[in-house]
């Protein structure tokens, strides 16, 4: 488990929740439609209590229209709160989003879990928000 990363620039990629200022988020970087689960984010935050959005982005091809059946899943203090399919029509918005508020000193875990296998379909997934001390 990732312990609370504080910058004051971007660091990239990570799993680790960054601070900017009052400002918090993290990027997944891609991972590729496998048939298995990833934790693409695991923290634990500090003294502050963090209001923001957890989003996935459905695994596909980004140069073809492909797609792999996934979904994201957030848990917070060890409980999933929160399971959310993607669609895998093309024409139909391809992500899952969670609003969350997570209190001070609260484990915050993101998944992507794939049920078929591109490595050719890729999945994202990004958490912003705020904090407030």
């Amino acid at each position: 488990m990732s312990l609370l990363g504080v910058s004051n620039s971007f660091t990239g990629t990570s799993q680790s929740l960054e601070l900017l200022g009052d400002f918090a988020y993290a990027y997944s970087g891609t991972y590729a439609a496998d048939s298995n689960s990833h934790t693409v984010f695991d923290f634990t935050t500090g003294s502050y209590t963090f209001v923001g959005k957890f989003k996935v982005n459905g695994a596909i091809n980004p140069i073809s229209d492909s797609v792999a059946n996934s979904n994201g899943e957030i848990k917070i203090g060890g409980k999933t709160i929160a399971v959310g399919p993607m669609n895998t029509a093309l024409d139909n918005n391809y992500f899952f989003e969670q609003e969350i508020i997570v209190p001070p000193y609260t484990q915050v875990e993101g998944l992507i879990n794939f049920f078929e296998t591109d490595s050719n379909d890729l999945a994202t997934a990004t958490i912003t928000g705020r904090i407030y001390r």
